[in-house]
């Protein structure tokens, strides 16, 4: 059996509601959200990103290598959400809530 979006919606329409419909999507949508709720999911959503990055370089390191190409993909695709804070946070003029230290730690304010 083929698994869509449409299926996967028809049997799972609350699953799917709890998980898009909240009030700070509601918020961003209407370009109404509080700059530090903002920068509180920025910061949260960088923090998520980095260590899933780990994670699949693990998964990669014991992939065989006829996956590569499949997770060297969705390695690259993670780059923008890794390099995307910092343009947020100077486009909306945030004070970002992490800095790169020398050695490459990140570093809450």
């Amino acid at each position: 059996m083929t698994i869509t979006c449409k299926l996967l919606l028809e049997n799972h329409a609350q699953d799917w509601q709890e998980a898009t419909v909240h009030p700070f999507l509601a918020q961003c949508q209407l370009g109404i959200i509080q700059p530090q709720q903002f920068n509180t999911w920025l910061t949260q959503d960088y923090l998520f990103v980095v260590e899933f990055t780990r994670m699949v370089g693990r998964v990669l390191a014991s992939a065989p290598p006829e996956h590569f190409d499949v997770i060297l993909g969705g390695l690259a695709a993670l780059k923008d959400d890794l390099v995307q804070p910092f343009i947020t946070a100077v486009y909306f003029s945030l004070r970002s809530p992490f800095c790169c230290a020398p050695s490459s730690k990140l570093q809450l304010r």
